[in-house]
């Protein structure tokens, strides 16, 4: 950082200490505006400002110049723990939300999010894109405390909970919980849809969380935005992976264009940053691992990538920007810091008392931020863990102590409980110093132990859809959150395609006692595609004999055709915990899943 940038921030924090108040925090007639952005698979280097040499991102750019950056931030390692570490300033173990799919990306009702936090202080908010916390009741970014709602279901665009048939063009996404089509590209809908919320809400203060889903997988864009990474001898998949990061930056200059032109800019908090490490085909690596040494591509030197637990697995990006509380000017903090700690920070910026009930284990980074002197940052460790739900590192029976684990603290990192290493020193990781530091490596482990007792207790514990709600009625359950015992769910909407993945129960709480109509399929019900189809080639692949489903101790068997689209069933459902499973069984006996079941609530003569 330029010498000249340091002597306008120090002046700037004069400025700072000099108009402050109650808690150090400026006065303002109005609370300030908050907007968090969190895009998907972005990792540490993929912006221009971050030293990339092709990816061109001029918007993000000059708004990462006057911003203040935080260098050694880290995220979960995937995306929906580092989702519900974002939304509750907690390890993603303690919320339920430890996975991807599996019964494990659902973060419990009960858990406090920002949304609601901000909604209680008297902020209007907003999700729009990627929640990934919970498809159903009482999960969905509309139970957790946010206003106005334009998402698409599952964890990414053509995920098998998603709408059926969206290619990132022209979608149906569910605003409020209903289905409705967008014209479009999926990115650009969500920024559009900020600005339209910001528009009719600028009267008051509010709080918009806006997540991306790009640049995940499937790597879809528009030419214009992929054509010059392909003119510059990119493989395709990489250049479409950066067309999509320009896209995004596009986005972000219309916005901050928007909030400029309103007014708003001043008055508004903007924290930008993405959940993990970058996607696999940002940069291959020497032995094909996600662990592995990059080899091209660009990830600043880091090893690891996406699902790693070395520092290009978690190690992120993280801006934050608040001119009229002299967060500007570029300034660049080291110090050890996580996605824990945005829910704090944020709460005390804005001056929200959080309810010590909550046990938030992230810390405010209000005093690193405006660098207040006689407030040392302590030493901190922070601890990540993946446990389980990539490929060959799914691990069953979890938690496992120290398995896929990365211990922090200050340049020490601690992997897998034996590989010690010295992040200044060795930024890529290829020096194991265990041996040689023997006192930090029983001490690091020692804070791990306590550490994974408190936060893995409760961990299995399954977060249960609940049925027979009016919130939700009916209900359709998908099966990427089966409540799988080995292996990964189906979670990709090839899966049904393609009669892949073995079934599991869905875990699920009855919330009244009564008649239920159950329709149980290979596709969705609306999409009223026969179950004997392969939807991709229209011809028939699957010789249906009949649909089983199980709930409880109940069995409940209909004979049904290669031409139907589902299979119904009619049960009196008692309230309380229960399971739901169900096979689509063919002439020969095979079974198959059924991917998909509608469960709906009948109303009684004293409900109607």
């Amino acid at each position: 950082m330029l010498q000249s940038s340091k002597i306008i921030y120090a002046l700037h924090v004069l400025f700072f200490f000099t108009c402050s108040i109650t808690d150090g925090l400026p006065s303002s007639s109005k609370r300030p505006n908050v907007i968090l952005i969190m895009t998907d698979d972005q990792g540490y280097s993929n912006l221009g400002c971050q030293g990339h040499p092709v990816i061109k991102t001029p918007n993000i750019d000059k708004f990462a110049e006057n911003a203040i950056q935080l260098t050694n931030f880290h995220q979960e390692i995937l995306c929906s723990p580092s989702r519900s570490a974002l939304m509750t300033g907690r390890y993603s173990a303690r919320t339920g939300a430890w996975r991807t799919a599996a019964g494990r990306s659902i973060m419990k009702d009960n858990e406090t999010t920002l949304a609601e936090l901000f909604k209680s202080n008297g902020y209007k908010t907003a999700h729009m894109g990627k929640w990934h916390l919970g498809t159903n009741y009482p999960f969905r970014s509309m139970d957790q405390g946010f206003d106005e709602v334009v998402s698409h279901k599952s964890g990414g665009i053509g995920q098998i909970a998603d709408y059926w048939g969206n290619d990132y063009f022209d979608d149906t996404y569910y605003h409020n919980g209903e289905p409705t089509k967008y014209k479009g590209y999926c990115a650009d809908v969500w920024f559009n849809k900020t600005i339209d919320f910001i528009d009719s809400n600028k009267d008051n203060p509010f709080f918009v969380y806006l997540a991306s889903n790009t640049p995940h997988s499937p790597y879809i864009v528009s030419e214009k935005y992929y054509k010059p990474y392909i003119d510059q001898n990119v493989p395709e998949k990489r250049a479409k992976y950066y067309g999509m990061i320009t896209n995004l930056d596009d986005n972000m200059g219309n916005l901050l264009k928007y909030l400029n032109e309103e007014g708003l800019a001043d008055n508004t908090i903007i924290v930008f940053t993405t959940d993990d490490g970058a996607s696999g085909t940002s940069c291959n690596t020497h032995d094909g691992s996600v662990d592995g040494f990059p080899t091209d591509g660009y990830n600043a030197g880091l090893r690891g990538r996406k699902a790693s637990v070395y520092e290009g697995g978690h190690r992120t990006f993280c801006f934050w920007k608040w001119p009229n509380g002299n967060l500007t000017n570029h300034m660049e903090i080291d110090q050890l810091t996580g996605v824990w700690d945005i829910f704090p920070t944020l709460a005390d910026l804005c001056n929200i008392k959080i309810p010590k009930h909550l046990n938030i284990d992230g810390k405010s980074l209000t005093s690193l931020l405006y660098a207040r002197k006689n407030n040392q940052w302590p030493d901190r460790t922070l601890f990540v863990q993946l446990h389980g739900g990539v490929g060959l590192k799914y691990l069953p029976g979890a938690p496992h102590p120290f398995q896929e684990s990365a211990i922090m603290k200050g340049p020490w990192r601690l992997i897998n409980g034996k590989e010690l290493y010295h992040i200044d020193n060795d930024r890529r990781q290829e020096h194991n110093i265990a041996l040689q530091y023997p006192e930090i490596v029983k001490e690091l482990r020692n804070s791990y132990n306590q550490w994974f007792k408190s936060t893995t207790k409760d961990m299995n514990i399954p977060c249960r859809t609940v049925l027979g709600d009016q919130a939700e009625n009916p209900l359709e359950l998908s099966a990427q959150e089966m409540y799988t015992s080995e292996g990964n769910s189906p979670a990709s909407a090839k899966h049904a395609i393609n009669l892949e993945r073995s079934s599991s129960p869905w875990k699920v709480h009855i919330a009244q006692s009564g008649k239920y109509m159950i329709k149980a399929s290979r596709y969705p019900v609306y999409s009223n595609i026969p179950m004997g189809i392969k939807a991709s080639s229209g011809k028939q692949d699957l010789n249906v004999n009949k649909v089983t489903l199980r709930i409880g101790s109940k069995t409940f068997e209909k004979h049904a055709t290669s031409n139907d689209a589902y299979a119904e069933f009619s049960a009196i459902l008692t309230k309380g915990d229960n399971e739901l499973q169900g096979f689509i069984i063919d002439q020969e006996g095979k079974k198959y899943p059924t991917y998909f079941v509608l469960v709906e609530k009948v109303k009684s003569n004293t409900q109607q």
